[in-house]
């Protein structure tokens, strides 16, 4: 991707995230794909979702609209009044590992990551830990507070 390509995608996603409320954008290692946070209140807190955009070259597409972000537990629920606390700064990625299946053994990931510190209404934890590869997304759920047994009863992600 030239100079000129880059420029026109991060303009295109500061545009969004001034007209929408958008807190953070993670794109891939090729910047093609970019993973935005958005909060439906437009506020700090509320309900939060994630949007991927693709570029190729001077044509940007929205490919998934919106992934509803949320999980409820046995004693507590995290998904609506989400406080965004903190958003690491973004940290590269590369794992290589041995296929066990495959014309290649040796295989190897690059991504780039983040981590979204939400603080839910009883100021339980919950991060979601983001990836933004050359050829798809991945997000997990955290809890850092290590304390207790949990058991997950609902799973809100949409």
């Amino acid at each position: 991707m030239n100079i000129k390509s880059r420029f026109s995608l991060v303009l295109f996603l500061l545009t969004i995230a001034y007209s929408y409320g958008q807190k953070v954008v993670l794109t891939s290692p090729n910047q093609k794909i970019a993973v935005a946070l958005f909060d439906s209140q437009n506020a700090n807190s509320g309900n939060w979702y994630l949007q991927v955009n693709y570029g190729n070259k001077d044509k940007h597409d929205e490919i998934i609209l919106k992934i509803d972000l949320g999980i409820v537990r046995n004693d507590q629920t995290f998904s609506k009044d989400l406080k965004l606390k903190k958003i690491s700064k973004c940290v590269l990625i590369k794992e290589q590992y041995t296929a066990l299946h495959g014309k290649k053994a040796q295989r190897s990931n690059t991504a780039n990551e983040m981590v979204l510190h939400f603080e839910n209404e009883p100021k339980s934890l919950l991060n979601v830990i983001l990836r933004v590869y050359n050829d798809g997304i991945a997000f997990s759920y955290e809890f850092p507070e290590k304390k207790g047994t949990y058991t997950i009863s609902d799973e809100l992600t949409a």
